[in-house]
Parts: C-alpha cells; structure tokens; sequence
C-alpha cells in the first residue's frame, strides 16, 4: 500500500506539472497581445501598441512573467518521461528525444498552419500587407523560447545525469554563468556572446525543475528561493 500511495502522488504530481505548463503557455499568449494587438475600427484593420496606449497595463507585465514556470516545469516534466523511459528499458536517448520533440512539434505546427491559414484568408478578402506582417510578426513572437526548450529537450539526459551527480549545484553554477556572461558582453562590448544566455539561463531554470522532480526543493527550500526572486525583483524595479 505504501507503494501504491506514493505512485499516486508521483502522478498527481505530474499531472498538476502538466497544467502548470498548460496555464503558463495560455499566459504567454495572452500577454504577447499587450505588446501588440490588430484592431478593428471604422470598417479597418489597423495596428496597436497597448502598453503605449494604455500605460497602466506595462504592470500587468509582472503577471504575465510566466515563461520561467513553462521551462522549470518542463524541466520536471522532461526529467520524469526520461526516468520512465529508462526504467521501462529504453536504451537510445534518441528514441526518447525524437517521441518528446514530436509531442512538441505537433501541436506548435498545428498553431502555425492554423494561423498562416488565417493570414491568407485576411489577405484575400483586402486587409492591408503592413496589418497582416505585424499580425504575423506577433504570432511568431509568441514562439520564441520553442527553439530554446528544444534544444534544452535534447540535452535532458545529459541534465539528469549531472543532477544525479551534481544536485543543485548544476541550476547555482548555471545562474553563475549568466552573471558572468552577462557581464563579459557588457564590459567588452559584444552582444553576441550575451546571446549565450538565451540557453545558459533558461538552462538554469530548466534544471531547476529536474531538481524538483528529484525531491530536492522539499522544506523551506522553495520560501527561502521565493523571498530571494522578490528581492531581487525588488532591486530591479528600484533600479529602473
């Protein structure tokens, strides 16, 4: 029996990640409309920038901040499909890559052929070239941080090997490493290498959540890195 309750709570487990992957996805939509949104006016289709025309919205970009909850999650959730998947008896990692990157795939194909569609029909019925360029520019602004999970996707085996060595001093010596990045690209001037932490920092987050399906964030861990995250973004706005 005691078997049993903890498979079920390892599954409730997952299944409440999975919704917060979901939720933060429909977040993200959601808040991408604030940068930029298509209008309909006198007969018109027009463009606008709600967080110029409406300023008290830019707080609602602190809600709307969701991303990390997509990569820690998908952290979590991508390290518990490669333990079952060993545990099952699967032997190349590139099996389970190609099913995970497949799950992903699918559906972000889906939105995209759906929303091409729909730009084709706007084209046809005489909605103007620079309206439908900034609506599809905004569709593919939601996607973004795809690439990244991806290519962090790839690398899950590695990362569940390092934490079963490491622990949490992968996502410490990761959120290191952007620091130093950062810094490097700002003292000498190349944005490039800042390009860097696109993956180092999502990594760090997306690491984070394999440590969290390791049990690793049980106790005051979580309170201790909530009140740190408010400080520091209490520093940031301050600094602003």
């Amino acid at each position: 029996m005691p078997a049993d309750r903890s498979t079920d709570t390892a599954s409730a487990r997952e299944l409440s990640a999975d919704v917060y992957r979901v939720v933060a996805v429909a977040v993200v939509v959601i808040g991408h409309w604030l940068v930029s949104a298509v209008t309909f006016r006198d007969g018109q289709f027009g463009t606008d920038y709600p967080l110029d025309v409406m300023p008290w919205t830019r707080w609602l970009t602190l809600v709307f901040q969701v991303v990390p909850v997509f990569f820690l999650v998908g952290g979590y959730a991508s390290a518990a499909s490669w333990t079952r998947w060993r545990e099952a008896g699967g032997r190349h990692r590139t099996e389970w890559v190609r099913h995970r990157l497949a799950a992903i795939l699918g559906p972000t194909t889906a939105y995209v052929v759906v929303a091409l569609a729909a730009v084709a029909v706007l084209d046809w019925v005489g909605v103007g070239r620079s309206t439908l360029w900034f609506g599809g520019w905004a569709i593919a602004m939601h996607l973004w941080f795809v690439t990244i999970y991806l290519a962090l996707l790839t690398l899950t085996p590695v990362a569940v090997a390092a934490h079963r060595r490491w622990g949490l001093l992968v996502p410490a010596a990761l959120a290191l490493a952007v620091v130093v990045v950062d810094v490097a690209a700002r003292i000498w001037h190349l944005p490039t290498i800042g390009s860097a932490n696109y993956l180092v920092c999502w990594g760090a987050i997306y690491q984070a959540g394999i440590c969290w399906r390791g049990g690793l964030f049980g106790g005051r861990r979580p309170v201790l890195i909530a009140a740190a995250g408010a400080i520091v973004l209490a520093m940031l706005l301050a600094l602003r």
